[in-house]
């Protein structure tokens, strides 16, 4: 069953393995969502391997699959969401809280015979 597509910004500065930042999109259509992720492509990506790259950009097609990601600065992430980049340590416990949750759900899910 095919979904929606959507993006989701990934945390990878400051020597982070990778953090949930709750910041993500989903616009209207899939085709829309396509546009947005080629426009922040077009004015905000960097070589992911670069030292500037403090977030990556993934885009997931309606099936739910990664197709696509790119590398953005901190100034990119800001032109993007219009939202100030918070500290590693910030976006360390959003990703421990999602975990977290993530399990809960798992075990409730297990506990009932799902």
């Amino acid at each position: 069953m095919l979904g929606n597509s959507y993006m989701e910004m990934i945390f990878v500065g400051d020597g982070c393995q990778g953090a949930k930042t709750d910041t993500g999109a989903a616009m209207e259509t899939n085709a829309e969502t396509w546009r947005a992720f080629q426009a922040a492509r077009k004015s905000c990506a960097v070589d992911v391997q670069s030292d500037e790259c403090a977030f990556i950009l993934d885009y997931y097609n309606c099936r739910g699959d990664l197709a696509a990601s790119i590398g953005i600065t901190k100034a990119g992430f800001k032109e993007i969401t219009g939202k100030h980049p918070k500290t590693r340590a910030q976006y360390e416990r959003i990703d421990r809280e999602f975990w977290n949750k993530a399990r809960s759900r798992r075990v409730a899910a297990q506990q009932k015979g799902g």
